[in-house]
């Protein structure tokens, strides 16, 4: 019982600040900072209203070694939350292109610098991933 009470505080805040990142993505586009802000205050968000403690350790690596790359297996949606707190600040993650059907959401994530592959077209994805890492990698901006 407790849980769907967690879950209705936490869908109505989630949506208002992925609103918000939105719009400050239509003043700043394709500015990976915003997505990474929003992640990180939904990833406190949602640990403090499902009261989960979060250790990360090891995070001066990420924040002296850049560029790098952050390969996530994405097992759960919690994969989201954590990567909201620890990631770099320029961080972009790669998705599926089907995330821009996501009302708000899917032109919040490309705005915020995030890419899109067709994962059917493998050589078209390979070919994107293969130039976006060459400039990422000069720009210091990390995949996620």
């Amino acid at each position: 019982m407790i849980y769907y009470f967690r879950l209705i505080i936490l869908i109505p805040l989630v949506l208002i600040f992925g609103f918000l990142g939105f719009i400050f993505c239509l003043f700043s586009p394709f500015n990976p900072r915003i997505m990474m802000l929003i992640s990180r205050i939904i990833g406190h968000l949602t640990s403090f209203v499902f009261n989960i403690k979060i250790e990360i350790r090891g995070r001066e690596i990420l924040q002296k070694n850049t560029p790098c790359i952050i390969i996530s297996n994405h097992q759960s949606n919690l994969d989201v939350v954590v990567g909201g707190l620890f990631a770099p600040w320029k961080t972009v993650s790669l998705g599926k292109k089907e995330i821009r059907r996501i009302p708000i959401y899917g032109m919040f994530y490309w705005l915020s610098g995030n890419i899109l592959i067709d994962r059917s077209k493998k050589l078209e994805a390979a070919n994107i991933l293969d130039k976006d890492v060459q400039k990422f990698l000069v720009q210091s901006i990390c995949f996620e």
